[in-house]
């Protein structure tokens, strides 16, 4: 039940961002490019920045990608200190911890965003042609 409720929850938090990024294309393509094949071009281009984004998201999430540490200065050893600020070979393993930032739904809303900006997108072309006039042409 809570998995239901996470993706239903991840979807209507994909909504707003959805409809803001079609209107952006929407502006950049008719008003000041002329052409709706830029709107058309636009928004894959967008789903494929948001499906990268949501899996640079996993990735993090899963600790593939290390997690940024702000790291405080080694101090100063002296001539007759042994320790090292480096790992020997012959050292003990350190457990990895549970340290990365939780990225929470963001990368399942991402991939909503994507799968939102998929369906306009073919709706647009299907419905009204947005994007066909090229094709026409040759």
């Amino acid at each position: 039940m809570a998995v239901k409720r996470r993706i239903v929850e991840s979807y209507l938090k994909s909504l707003v961002p959805s409809a803001v990024l079609v209107a952006v294309g929407w502006v950049l393509a008719i008003p000041i490019a002329g052409n709706s094949y830029y709107l058309a071009m636009y928004l894959p281009v967008v789903m494929t920045v948001c499906v990268l984004l949501a899996w640079f998201g996993y990735l993090k999430r899963d600790h593939f990608i290390p997690p940024r540490q702000r790291r405080e200065p080694a101090p100063a050893t002296d001539e007759n200190d042994t320790r090292s600020p480096h790992a020997r070979w012959d050292g003990p393993v350190i457990p990895r911890s549970d340290i990365g930032p939780d990225t929470g739904n963001r990368p399942l809303v991402l991939l909503w965003i994507a799968v939102n900006l998929g369906i306009v997108a073919t709706v647009l072309y299907h419905a009204f042609g947005v994007g066909s006039s090229f094709f026409r042409a040759l």
